[in-house]
Order: C-alpha cells, then structure tokens, then sequence
C-alpha cells in the first residue's frame, strides 16, 4: 500500500527521479508545471505505478464533485471498494498496460465525462505512472444541443422558405411557428402538385379556406381562378343554381339568357366548397355525379357541359361520422375526402400566438396610423386563453384593442379576454393539477426564450439558469407536452 502521506516534494522527487536532469532547477520547473495543469480545462488525475492519487487539478474537482485533498495519495483500489467511483481506469491500465478510455457519471456532480488513462512506462517497462485526462461531456452535450437547435432552426426555414415561393403568398395561415401549423403546410405543399381532392377540417376560424388558397396558388392551376362559396350561406333554391348554372326561364326570376354556375366559373381554376357538410342531401347526389362525370347540367337543360376544375371542400363538422350516420352521403364522402388534411384549433398551437398577434399589431397599426404595443402580462394572457374562434377571434380581438386602447402599450386589463374566465387556462378550468400549469408555463417561457434569442446560451441566461438545466428541461418538457 502507498504512503498516505505523500506530498508536493515525493511528487516533485518522483518527476526529477524519472525524467530531469540535476542540472535544471527542479523546484521551479515543478512549480511552473503544476501551475499550469492546475488551471487546465480539461481534468487531470495522476496515479503513481500502484494506483496511488499523486496529483489532481482543480477541472477534475468541478467536474467529479470530489475533494481532491481527501484523494490524493488514496488508491484507485479503495475508492471503488467504497463506492466513491463506479469504474477505475487505472486499475484496469494496470491489468493491461495499455491506454484505456471509458465514459464516467459521477454521482455528486450528475455530470458525465470521457476518461483517457495513458500509462507511463520506465527503461524496464514498468508502469510508473498513469496519467488520466477527463473531459465534460455535459458541456460537450450543451454544444452538441446548440447545434441541434442551430439545425432544427435552418431546416425550418428551409421548409418554409419552399412553401413560400413568392411574397403574393405571405398569407396570413403561413404566419406559423409551431411544429403543428409545419405539418399541415407540408401536407398542403404537397397537394398543391396533384390534383386529389382534398377535405380541409378544423373547428371555424383557424384558416380552412386560407390552406386552400394556399394549395391552389402553389398548384397548377394557379393562373386560373379560385372560387370559393359557403354552402351554408345559401338557401337550398339559390345553391343548386349557383353550383350548376342555369338557362334561360328555368325558373320564375331567372336572368335571361341563362347563368354560368361555379363549376364552369372555376374552369382551369379551383372550386372551393366551404361548410360542405351544410350541403342538402338532394345537391349531393347531383354533386357526385357532376364528381364522377367530370360533367355539369344547368338548370332547366339536358346538355352535358365538360368541366375541368379542382375541387377543394372544408368543414367544421365530423363528415365521417354524419356519413355513418345518413345525414351525408357516404359515397359522396368518399369522393371528397381523398386527402384529408385537419388544421388544430389555436389552443393547442400554442407557438403560434405571438407570431399571429405580432403581425395583426403591426397591420392594424400601420392601417390606422398607430404605435400600440403588447405586454409581456398581455402576451402571457393569451398563452392561457382557449381560442374558442381560433384566428379569427384573435384577428378580431387585436383590431379592437389597437382601436380602443387609451394607451400605446396594451395590457391585460386592455384585452376583451381578460374577465373572461370561462375560457382562460386555469387550475379551475381546465382539471390540470399546479405542476403541470407550472410547468407548461415553463415549458412556454422556455420556448419563448429560445425564439427571442435564437441560441441556447443566451435564452438560458435571460431566464436565470444554467445551460445543462436549460437544455434537461426543454427536453423533457418538450417529450412530455409538445
């Protein structure tokens, strides 16, 4: 067993035994040694040829957490029979006198790191020392989180810089920041080179008929016309008409000389069928065949006319369910819904909020010639309201407050949402317990931070932590509500 009570000099002794010549000033080449592997990034662990602590710098006590005083002449053999380290690589470098590199989690600090064990060997080939190089891997892992971020940040925009092809489709749907909205762009992008029909969903106001502008600007057909009616705005009588056409004296009001319907309307073009499902059953059947003829008959005539048209339908109803269900046809269901595509109700795309309400604060401000601002209590007001009208309601809520607000920076108290508690977030309302309010608020603070300044570092000092915990929680939290 080596000497416990080894110090500075049996160490200084050791090197000038091994390897300096009588000649140099040892004390002070020592000395200048020691500074600097003491003040080394990486950490340092030097063991005699017994596995005996000869010297340890100052990185390996950040790193591992370990009282280097307390280690130093210890054998590598007691500190893992004690369960002070999990694994010792210069025990094994003795066994194999060979260099060994291995990965080790110390318990007090949590941190990893990558352990290098080189060997030293005398004239006779005896181990006379090992000399142990640690490197942070958490800190590497933060890096390797930045670039990750870094990455996802380019492919993002590469994404939605294919889906925008000019500035005529900066439209407001593609004011979208969450991974959601990403999705239902991809979907779109892609239909915009077929031509399947396609059943656009969601609950009213969360942009139906944008997406199917969206398709039919980046298709095709983008030099025809797009066309689009509300099958629920019109009675029964005047949608067969406006659908179909009309000729001359069909019907008592009838404009003379007859009426081109939307499907003609829209040749080379796209039709687009909003509120579908508020279709009459006896429009549907005439509606599939027109589908499966690719052929129209106007009212009052018998003459087939050919039609080329793309047909785009939406609807805030379950289709499928009111097909089980009689109230739709289902083979009419079928024809339509040959690409579904569902766009989330705001609430539950959370990231996109701000953007939306950015651009809507600056439209209104530049149309009515104003300077109106959000809080940051106003913006945190929104993250927790429910949406019940998606954008639209936003859309709506912002131009009021830009209107009526008396100051030039908004507040909560300013929002037409704020005493509304039935649908404000909340542990009363919405049956979440204190810890997942808490840290889904977090969560969103987090991301938030991220957005504001584009890298890990920074977003992780504006909210008072470090950079490991930074990155811990946005992935856990990110696996857990995303």
């Amino acid at each position: 067993m080596y000497n416990n009570s080894l110090n500075g000099d049996d160490f200084f002794s050791l090197i000038k035994k091994q390897y300096i010549s009588d000649k140099i000033d040892i004390r002070s080449y020592c000395t200048c040694l020691e500074h600097i592997i003491d003040n080394t990034p990486d950490g340092i662990y030097i063991n005699d040829g017994d596995a005996n602590a000869i010297l340890i710098n100052k990185a390996f006590e950040k790193i591992s957490g370990l009282d280097r005083n307390q280690l130093l002449g210890t054998n590598h053999r007691d500190l893992v029979k004690n369960g002070i380290i999990i694994k010792s690589g210069a025990l094994e470098v003795l066994e194999t006198k060979k260099e060994f590199t291995f990965i080790q989690k110390y318990l007090t600090t949590g941190r990893e790191a990558l352990i290098t064990c080189t060997p030293i060997f005398d004239k006779s080939g005896n181990i006379v020392m090992i000399i142990s190089s640690l490197r942070d891997l958490t800190e590497l892992n933060v890096l390797k989180a930045r670039c990750d971020e870094e990455e996802e940040l380019r492919q993002r925009y590469e994404k939605q810089l294919e889906l925008i092809k000019d500035k005529n489709n900066k439209s407001d749907f593609l004011i979208a920041n969450d991974e959601k909205m990403d999705n239902v762009l991809m979907v779109a992008n892609k239909m915009s080179q077929v031509e399947s029909n396609v059943l656009i969903t969601g609950e009213s106001g969360v942009g139906k008929e944008i997406i199917a502008k969206y398709i039919h600007t980046n298709g095709n057909r983008a030099n025809g016309p797009f066309i689009a009616i509300n099958c629920g705005a019109l009675p029964e009588s005047l949608i067969e008409s406006e659908l179909f056409g009309y000729e001359d004296g069909a019907f008592t009001g009838a404009k003379k000389g007859g009426k081109a319907g939307l499907f003609e309307v829209a040749k080379d073009g796209t039709l687009f069928l909003d509120e579908i499902g508020e279709l009459p059953l006896n429009i549907q059947v005439r509606l599939l065949r027109c589908i499966q003829d690719k052929k129209v008959t106007r009212l009052g005539s018998t003459k087939e006319i050919p039609i080329n048209v793309r047909l785009i339908s939406a609807t805030n109803k379950n289709l499928k369910e009111m097909a089980e269900n009689g109230a739709f046809r289902d083979d009419l269901y079928y024809r339509l819904c040959v690409v579904p595509i569902h766009i989330p109700p705001l609430r539950d795309r959370i990231r996109d909020i701000r953007p939306l309400a950015d651009y809507y604060i600056n439209f209104f401000n530049e149309q009515y010639g104003l300077n109106k601002s959000l809080s940051q209590s106003a913006y945190r007001l929104m993250f927790s309201y429910k949406w019940p009208g998606n954008v639209r309601e936003l859309k709506n809520m912002i131009e009021r407050v830009v209107v009526t607000s008396e100051t030039n920076l908004i507040l909560p108290k300013d929002l037409p949402i704020y005493n509304d508690t039935k649908n404000v977030i909340n542990v009363e309302y919405s049956g979440q317990s204190l810890k997942e309010q808490v840290e889904r608020f977090e969560y969103e603070q987090i991301n938030l931070a991220y957005e504001k300044y584009k890298n890990v570092r920074a977003a992780a000092e504006y909210l008072g932590m470090s950079e490991p915990t930074y990155v811990r929680k946005r992935k856990q939290y990110k696996e857990k509500y995303s």
